[in-house]
């Protein structure tokens, strides 16, 4: 019985580690340090509008945000994000390009 349990922990665990990985797996370097991904996440990250059109707040819900990927909703969202945007907790428009636009959705202020 004490075998079949360590397999079957092992198992899981390989399957936790090839599974994470589809969360947020880079597909592309834009040249200037920001990636362009495609994520699916166990707990969605939402992007809110700030009073300036031009930015998003990063609402993360207490998550740790998972670097350069952000979805919502379940649906996969394509954004080539700068490094500083996490840093600053916004993303500047300027800088980031997204697909499925209307899949943001707006955080609960």
């Amino acid at each position: 019985m004490r075998d079949r349990t360590a397999v079957l922990c092992t198992t899981l665990a390989l399957l936790v580690m090839s599974g994470s990985h589809a969360w947020g797996e880079e597909r592309t370097n834009d040249g200037t340090g920001g990636t362009q991904a495609v994520c699916r996440h166990p707990s969605p990250i939402h992007l809110r509008p700030t009073s300036d059109s031009r930015q998003l707040d990063l609402c993360s819900q207490g998550e740790t945000m998972t670097t350069h990927c952000y979805v919502d909703n379940g649906a996969d969202l394509w954004l080539r994000v700068s490094p500083v945007a996490e840093v600053l907790g916004y993303i500047n428009l300027d800088n980031v390009e997204v697909k499925n636009w209307n899949q943001l959705s707006r955080c609960a202020r």
